[in-house]
């Protein structure tokens, strides 16, 4: 069983300057938190995001001298239909398919995210780069939507 508390201190304590950014990990979702979730995506969770969100709703990076612009690297169940249709819009202006597959888990707070593609030859995790996103439908997906070489929520925190 993977220990999602430490992993996901021994990320922020190689990723991030405590000095600069705070880390705010939230309690545990319910179970009947995350089948709402799911439902309203129409998206089963894979068994290690239900694990995540059973152990954590999500955590938060807060710059130390700036609290206001704090952001939801894994954003709670209860902001990630929002977080997910927003990214979904951007996608389908131009590749209404794709955008439709696409299910972000991760927020960088900057229009970027990571998450689960399905039908994508490649099934581990894929990242949106919304400034490679041309925003036309001739473009090929694959320049803004691409893996990210992480199969799983754990390889992407050890990344």
């Amino acid at each position: 069983m993977t220990d999602w508390k430490q992993l996901v201190a021994d990320h922020y304590a190689s990723t991030y300057d405590a000095s600069e950014m705070a880390l705010k990990v939230r309690a545990a979702a319910s179970t009947e938190l995350i089948v709402a979730t799911e439902k309203l995506l129409a998206f089963e969770f894979p068994a290690e995001l239900r694990s995540f969100y059973l152990t954590m709703n999500g955590f938060e990076l807060v710059p130390n001298e700036s609290p206001d612009f704090r952001f939801n690297l894994f954003p709670p169940l209860e902001l990630i239909p929002k977080f997910v249709t927003a990214v979904r819009e951007v996608i389908s202006d131009s590749h209404p398919d794709v955008g439709a597959r696409f299910v972000p888990v991760v927020d960088f707070g900057n229009g970027d995210a990571v998450g689960y593609l399905s039908g994508a030859d490649d099934p581990g995790l894929h990242r949106f780069d919304h400034e490679t996103c041309g925003y036309d439908a001739k473009q090929d997906w694959e320049e803004f939507l691409f893996p990210i070489g992480a199969r799983t929520i754990q390889e992407f925190l050890r990344l």
